[in-house]
């Protein structure tokens, strides 16, 4: 046993290792951005705007942020196609491996209270709002409990080809003293596990609806919606003390969203095809500071010419160093 431990350990640190490693790889693939020396080294450009984090922080969307926004997204899709296989090396998947046609579908989603914009709550300073959570239920008659309110994640299993679409509620079997229904909520399982007593969870949902994220089993930000379902039972996890409600569905509709279609950037788009490269690094804060050869007066690259200082060296130039060093040569 702790042979399979220390394997599935050592297979998780790969895997996470893996992925600053595929998503650089695909950057470099869709971009074109990396260029190739006399001796073979690779020399990335980075973007050119300096200014995209001040339009980032004032919160405006000029033309340099929705390129920043499209591109992450680009990046992110391209890096499922690359597989990791050591020592710095991600390679270019076949089609047929990152895109299957999938059939089967099983993940676990957690429900929760969503945080509503600051904007939202400014709206709400005189009344209580609305509580919106992750899981949206529809009801065929107005429920004394909103199962929503109460349920702490669902389990999904999706086979399409055998026509199973199930989804397995969890909720937990201790009252939540901050909700004053959850008592008598949990006493309705109770009484049907114990007497078979009917519950308005039996009967009272239409559909089911939520927008996957950090789901187990599942890519983020993909839309579920499932209609028409059959109660099927309800058991009882005491080891991790929740109550499980099975539902079959009658069907369901699964809606991925691409979010570099959502944002796309033609500028962007033009700049990928076109292969441009990078040619400066992102400055994430502005700066007024400058930095010159000390010896023909050049401006030079402030990052170059920090390291040059910091490190108690003149802080010459390309063409200076150069002098410098042929002239350092002749006199000896």
């Amino acid at each position: 046993m702790r042979l399979i431990l220390e394997k599935i350990k050592r297979w998780l640190k790969t895997f996470m290792y893996s992925i600053p490693y595929a998503m650089k790889g695909a950057e470099d693939e869709i971009f074109g951005n990396v260029s190739k020396g006399a001796d073979g080294s690779s020399i990335s450009c980075e973007v050119s705007d300096r200014r995209v984090a001040n339009h980032l922080l004032k919160g405006e969307v000029t033309q340099e942020v929705e390129e920043l926004r499209y591109r992450t997204y680009k990046v992110a899709e391209e890096s499922k196609k690359y597989r990791y296989l050591g020592n710095g090396v991600a390679v270019l998947q076949d089609a047929s491996a990152f895109a299957p046609k999938r059939t089967k579908y099983t993940f676990s989603q957690d429900n929760y209270l969503l945080c509503a914009s600051i904007n939202e709550e400014f709206k709400h300073m005189n009344d209580y709002g609305e509580e919106n959570y992750r899981f949206k239920i529809s009801y065929s008659y107005t429920p004394r409990f909103k199962m929503e309110q109460h349920s702490v994640g669902v389990d999904v299993e999706i086979d399409n080809e055998n026509k199973v679409i199930l989804t397995i509620m969890r909720f937990s079997c201790y009252p939540n003293k901050y909700i004053v229904s959850s008592k008598p909520f949990i006493r309705s399982f109770e009484e049907y596990i114990a007497n078979g007593a009917k519950g308005e969870f039996i009967d009272c949902m239409s559909s089911l609806s939520f927008t996957t994220y950090k789901a187990n089993g599942e890519d983020d930000l993909v839309s579920y919606v499932f209609m028409n379902p059959t109660f099927k039972g309800i058991t009882l996890d005491e080891r991790k003390g929740e109550y499980l409600l099975t539902y079959s569905w009658e069907t369901f509709i699964r809606s991925p969203l691409e979010l570099s279609d959502k944002y796309y950037s033609k500028s962007m788009d033009e700049k990928y095809k076109n292969k441009e490269r990078k040619d400066a690094s992102v400055s994430l804060v502005s700066s007024n500071r400058k930095r010159y050869c000390s010896a023909c007066g050049k401006e030079i690259s402030l990052y170059d010419g920090d390291i040059l200082k910091y490190g108690d060296m003149d802080v010459l130039c390309n063409d200076c160093r150069k002098k410098k060093i042929n002239d350092d040569y002749n006199r000896n």
